[in-house]
C-alpha cells in the first residue's frame, strides 16, 4: 500500500508466525524494498491495506476481524468471530470480503461476507467459498469452493446470489485478480 504520496512510501504488511499460539503471530511491515521491517500487531495475521492505504484490516487470534490506521495505531475490532480470515478490501474500499464460519469448527461450512469498515450492514456473498479476491472493477468475486466433486477457482457476482462458475479446477487456490480486470 501507498501510506504517504510517493514511491518511497510504499510497504508490504505480512504475517510472521513463531509457534501455533496466539501470541506467536504478529502482523509486520517494512519499505517495498525491504528496509525498516517492524512488528506492527501482535496477535494478528491476515492483513490487508484499504485501497488508500490508510486502514489496516486484519485477523486478531480468537476474537475477531479488526481495523486500524496503517500505523497500527487505533485497532478495534469490527466483527467478533473467531474463525473469520482472508480477508479482502473492495476495490472502492466500502467492504471488506472474508472467509467465515460461524460456527467455528473445521467442519463447517465456510462462506464469504462483507462488511463495511465500521462494522456494519454485513451480508453473505458467497455461500460455500473461502480466500475471497475482488475483481478491479468490484463487481465480480473470485474464490475457492466446491461445487459437488468440483473443486477448484470459481467466479461469481459481488451481489451475491450467484453460486460462482469454475474457472479452474483441480489445484486452483487463492485467487488474485490482475489490475485491469482480465
Amino acid at each position: 500500500a501507498n501510506t504517504g504520496g510517493g514511491k518511497s512510501n510504499f510497504k508490504v504488511a505480512y504475517s510472521v508466525m513463531t509457534g501455533d499460539s496466539p501470541e506467536g503471530k504478529s502482523v509486520w511491515v517494512m519499505n517495498a524494498d525491504g528496509s525498516g521491517a517492524k512488528e506492527l500487531l501482535k496477535q494478528a495475521s491476515s492483513p490487508t491495506f484499504s485501497p488508500d492505504g490508510k486502514l489496516i484490516a486484519y485477523y486478531h487470534w480468537t476474537d475477531g476481524i479488526y481495523l486500524a490506521n496503517a500505523d497500527g495505531t487505533n485497532p478495534h475490532k469490527i466483527v467478533g468471530e473467531t474463525n473469520a480470515k482472508y480477508l479482502a478490501w473492495s476495490p472502492d474500499g466500502k467492504w471488506i470480503a472474508f472467509s467465515s464460519n460461524p460456527s467455528g469448527k473445521d467442519t463447517g461450512n465456510i462462506n464469504i461476507d462483507a462488511v463495511m469498515p465500521d462494522g456494519g450492514q454485513r451480508r453473505l456473498i458467497i455461500n460455500g467459498g473461502s480466500t475471497p479476491s475482488w475483481s478491479s472493477d468490484g463487481t465480480r468475486m473470485a474464490f475457492w469452493s466446491c461445487r459437488g466433486a468440483d473443486c477448484g477457482l470459481l467466479i461469481a457476482s459481488s451481489l451475491g446470489g450467484d453460486g460462482g462458475k469454475l474457472i479452474a479446477g483441480e489445484f486452483g487456490a487463492s485467487p488474485a485478480w490482475s489490475p485491469d480486470g482480465t
